[in-house]
């Protein structure tokens, strides 16, 4: 039981970096393609 828990919350710590990177490139794409159009 406890290893399930333990195991969860690695992967949810797994998908919120994931989020996180997602989002960061997401913000890099666009402050690229907003100093493109300058």
């Amino acid at each position: 039981m406890r290893r399930q828990t333990s195991l969860s919350q690695a992967c949810e710590k797994n998908s919120n970096l994931y989020l996180y990177t997602l989002i960061k490139h997401l913000i890099l794409r666009a402050d690229l393609m907003s100093a493109d159009m300058i």
